[in-house]
This record gives structure tokens, C-alpha cells and sequence, in this order.
């Protein structure tokens, strides 16, 4: 009972962050709308059961099908309603923006804006804007890095950026246009972008998740007519073939599942806390292990590590391996688990079907060798491929298009338009902002920051060639020579490019919805070919060749 409890308050916590992300308001706000959450969650559950039971027979493997099922069931409600609130968020931040915009062009103050806006907007993105504001006040590098944290999506963090060098620095005009009005319609055009992709991306994947699901309630009843219609079949259904074929069709199902999540977002945009997978790698033995093993090959975890801040993952470096580890070890034994089931179910079938039975001992005893070599290679090679299971995952997030570098790219470009022009501004205060609006490049900024004041060429000479993205390069040789030519005409074109990306995203995000859709469309149907090919089909060719061949023998034999 008390190995339960903290199970349960882990449950507990993942479903409190859910709607603290939403809505970071008052206590009992949060409490009520995570039971609310549970209740459907729980009702979601209760319906996949019954439509379970009533669709298996009720046995060993079809509990073990129910059990994924409902990890199915809870994975897509909380990624359905998670995305469901983020579009809400997201339009409920451009109508926000349209009120700041209105009240700066009669008030010029920042502040005021803020205010009167929240007043006006809705309950959800008011929650937000309320700590943004109160946020605006923060000094210190530990308090801003937590108030960072806890954002809930990156266009926040830009506003926050732009009000905050607004209220610093004041407004900066730029052949009579405002840099703060500029910099705010140019993030509204974004989110309005980001809308429409999200809206495109809903109606390309429409149904695509159902039609990986649920071809697996169709596997009794096809079993149910193949027996009734050939009992010979019994031996493919109800022997070592048919428990394969399960395995199979509940590992694709749940890889194409998981995939078709990772098309649609490939970032997490929640980031849940791992409570038990970090006790466990806090465990001082493994820990150990761990560490020496990261140490042993440490180039090769650097580029995970960089991998997995690329994607905004919630996981650690530690964390990740021993993932790994934790798949294989689970992947070998419920392996062999599952080849002591089918050697029983094999012989259990071969009493009763005569099918099965050899005549000569030797052939019998070669073949049962056989079997068990071919069961020693199966653990084996699953047990190698479960290891790698998170890497193919990371490669298929990376693959399927994060955008956290793009953004923090635009980001950055925002704070250098609302900055570059103010006189007497410094590299070095550059830098400072530049962390400020930094997650992925962070930590080679602040190494900069470090080293600037002892050698400041030296300092962005190891910043440019610390990173190699093309973009975030270009900044760093703009400010190496703000030093000859001013800091202002060093990035006088960073207004053009910044709405150079934002038109270029509108045309890559038709072009990527629609590859990520083709791509959706054509593996949403493997679990239907696997049902159709490998259970309906297969047996009854096997069984019909079995007979011709049992025909043929006894033709011969007379």
C-alpha cells in the first residue's frame, strides 16, 4: 500500500501540470479543472474496457491488450485536450495583442497596455499575461530563468522580451515607425501562422489515429470465423503463429500510434516531470553506472544532449540512457516470456491437431533444436532494437521538424530590432538580452558573457565556432563587426530578414503538413495490412498448402 501512494501522487502531479500550464491561476481553479480532467479520463477508460471485453475473448493476452489499450486511451486524451487548449491559448494571445496594440497607440505606455488588456481578455490567457506582468519586475538570473521555465509557449516569452527592453530602454523608432508596434504585429502574423498550420494539420490527420487503433477489436471475430469455417485453423489461431501475430499487432499499433503523434507535434508541449524515472537514476549505484558511462563516450552524449534540448525534451542525459537500458532489459524478458507461452500453446494445439505431429524422432528432436535456436536469436535481436528504441524516437522527433531552433532564431532577431537602434548600446548588453530570450543557445551565450570582458573578439570567435547553426551564426559575425561600423548599421538588415522568415514559414509549413500528412496516411494502415495479410490471410494459404501437400503424399502412396 505504500509503494501505491506515491504511485498515485505521481498520477496526480502529471494531471496538476496539465492544467497549471493552461491556466497558472488560482489554487482552487487548478484542483477543480484537474478533476474534471480525471473524471474524462477515467470515463474514456471505463468505455475502452467494456468495448474490449465485449470484443476479446477473455485470456492472458487480451488482459495484456487491455492494459496497453488503456496507456493508449490515456496517452491520446491528454494529447488531444493538451493541443485542443494550446489552439485556444494561442488565439486567445492574438486577441490579447490586437487590445495591447490599441491602448500603446493612445497611452505609449507599456505597463497601462498590460493592464487594461488583461482586464479585458479571457480568464485562461489573463492567468498568464498577469505573470508576465508581474515578471517584468524581476532582476535576477535565477528568478528569470524559473519564470522562463514555466512558460507555456514560446510567443510569450518574445512579448515578454519586447515589453521588457520597452520599458528598459524605452521605444525606438525607425523611419518613424515604432520597433515595439513593429516587433508586436510581426508576432501576431506568427501566431496567426501558427493557427493555420495547426488548423491544416487537424484536417490532414483527421481519423488517422482511429484508423490505427482499430483494427486490433477486429482480431477475435476474424479468429471466431476461421475456426468456424476451417477448424483446422485452430492450430494458426490458437497456437504459437496467432500469439505472434497479437504481439505483433499490439507493438505496431502502438509504434504507429506514437509516430503519428510525433508527425502531428513533435515537441512536447507539456513537459511532465519524470518522478520516478529520476528516483530511480538517483539511485547511488546506478547513478555511478550511469556517469561512467556517459564519461566513457562523452562526444557521442554531448550531441544527445544537444539533440534533446533541440526538441525541448523533458528528459535528461541520464535519464535517457537509462530509458534505454529499462527498454531492453523489459523488451528481453517479456520476450521470453512470451516464447515459453507460444512453445506451450504449441504443444497444447499438437494433441489436438495430428497436423502437427512428426513421424520420425530425429526430425522431431532437429526441429525442436531448431525452434530453440531461432527463439535464442529472436530475444536477442528484440532486445538490441528495444534498446535503441528511444534513439529511433529522438531521430524521428528531430526528423519531423521541430521549430524550437527556428523560433529562438526569430526571437532573438525581435530583440535585436527593438535594441540595435538605441545610441550608445553595447555588445555586451546585447549579449545579456540575447540570454535573456535564449533557451538552445544559452548556454554558449553565456559562456561569451564570460570571457567577453577579458577578450572580447576571442569571447565571439569560440561563441561562432561552438555552434553550427547557419542563422545563429550570421548574428555573431554581425556583432564581431559592430565594433568598426556601429552597432546599428551591423544588423540593418535584421528587419528584412525577420520578415523574410516569417513569409518563408507560411510556404514551409504547406509544404511540411503536406509531406507529414502523406507520410501519416500511408503508415496509419499497418496494423489493418498486418490484420488483413497476417491473420486473416496467411493461415488460411498455409493450411491450404498444408492440405495440397497431405494430398499429394497420399496420391503417392498409392
Amino acid at each position: 500500500m505504500g509503494e501505491c501512494i506515491p504511485m498515485m501522487l505521481g498520477f496526480l502531479k502529471t494531471r496538476r501540470i496539465i492544467q497549471e500550464w493552461i491556466n497558472p491561476g488560482e489554487e482552487e481553479r487548478i484542483r477543480r479543472q484537474t478533476i474534471r480532467y480525471m473524471y474524462r479520463e477515467l470515463a474514456l477508460i471505463i468505455l475502452f474496457i467494456c468495448i474490449a471485453l465485449f470484443s476479446w475473448k477473455l485470456s492472458i493476452e487480451s488482459l495484456l491488450m487491455i492494459v496497453i489499450g488503456i496507456y493508449l486511451v490515456s496517452l491520446f486524451y491528454r494529447f488531444y485536450y493538451t493541443r485542443q487548449k494550446y489552439m485556444s491559448l494561442l488565439l486567445q494571445f492574438e486577441g490579447f495583442l490586437v487590445n495591447v496594440r490599441n491602448v500603446y497607440q493612445n497611452t505609449g505606455m507599456v505597463e497601462e497596455a498590460l493592464q487594461e488588456s488583461i482586464w479585458e481578455s479571457d480568464e485562461e490567457i489573463a492567468s498568464h499575461m498577469q505573470k508576465l506582468f508581474m515578471a517584468l519586475d524581476l532582476e535576477d538570473n535565477e528568478e528569470l530563468q524559473r519564470y522562463k521555465e514555466g512558460i507555456s509557449f514560446p510567443y510569450i516569452l518574445t512579448f515578454y522580451i519586447l515589453c521588457k527592453t520597452c520599458i528598459t530602454y524605452g521605444d525606438s523608432y525607425i523611419m518613424g515607425k515604432s520597433a515595439f508596434l513593429s516587433n508586436m504585429n510581426h508576432l501576431k502574423e506568427e501566431i496567426h501562422n501558427e493557427v493555420l498550420r495547426r488548423k491544416r494539420m487537424n484536417h490532414v490527420f483527421s481519423g488517422l489515429l482511429f484508423v490505427t487503433v482499430f483494427p486490433i477489436f477486429f482480431m477475435e471475430g476474424i479468429r471466431i470465423w476461421s475456426i468456424g469455417n476451417l477448424p483446422e485453423l485452430i492450430k494458426y489461431y490458437d497456437g504459437g503463429y496467432g500469439l505472434i501475430i497479437k504481439c505483433i499487432m499490439c507493438i505496431a499499433t502502438v509504434m504507429v500510434f506514437r509516430l503519428i503523434q510525433y508527425l502531428i507535434e513533435p515537441k512536447e508541449l507539456v513537459k511532465r516531470p519524470h518522478i520516478h524515472l529520476e528516483k530511480l537514476c538517483n539511485i547511488p549505484r546506478i547513478k555511478q553506472f550511469l556517469l561512467e558511462s556517459i564519461h566513457r563516450r562523452e562526444d557521442k552524449w554531448k550531441k544527445v544532449y544537444h539533440k534533446l534540448v533541440s526538441i525541448s525534451s523533458s528528459y535528461s542525459v541520464t535519464q535517457f540512457l537509462f530509458l534505454k537500458i529499462s527498454f531492453a532489459v523489459f523488451s528481453c524478458m517479456i520476450t521470453s516470456i512470451v516464447m515459453i507461452i507460444m512453445n506451450l500453446r504449441e504443444r497444447k494445439v499438437s494433441l489436438i491437431t495430428t497436423s502437427l505431429l512428426f513421424h520420425e524422432q530425429e526430425v522431431a528432436v532437429a526441429t525442436s533444436d531448431l525452434n530453440y535456436l531461432l527463439i535464442f536469436l529472436c530475444i536477442i535481436l528484440i532486445t538490441l532494437f528495444a534498446y535503441f528504441i528511444p534513439d529511433i524516437q529522438l531521430i524521428v522527433k528531430l526528423a519531423c521538424g521541430s521549430r524550437d531552433v527556428e523560433d529562438e532564431l526569430m526571437r532573438l532577431q525581435a530583440v535585436l530590432i527593438m535594441l540595435t537602434p538605441i545610441k550608445r548600446m553595447t555588445v555586451e548588453t546585447l549579449l545579456e538580452w540575447l540570454a535573456y530570450a535564449s533557451e538552445i543557445f544559452l548556454p554558449v551565450i553565456l559562456e561569451c558573457n564570460d570571457c567577453f570582458l577579458q577578450d572580447n573578439e576571442k569571447a565571439l570567435d569560440t561563441l561562432y565556432q561552438s555552434c553550427n547553426n547557419d542563422s545563429f551564426r550570421h548574428l555573431v559575425k554581425n556583432l564581431e563587426v559592430s565594433d568598426r561600423i556601429g552597432i546599428y548599421p551591423a544588423f540593418e538588415e535584421v528587419p528584412s530578414d525577420y520578415t523574410y522568415n516569417i513569409e518563408k514559414r507560411k510556404q514551409d509549413n504547406e509544404i511540411r503538413t503536406d509531406n507529414q500528412g502523406a507520410i501519416g496516411k500511408f503508415i496509419a494502415f499497418l496494423p489493418m495490412a498486418i490484420l488483413i495479410g497476417g491473420y486473416l490471410i496467411i493461415p488460411f494459404i498455409l493450411e491450404s498448402i498444408s492440405q495440397f501437400m497431405t494430398y499429394i503424399g497420399q496420391m503417392q502412396g498409392l
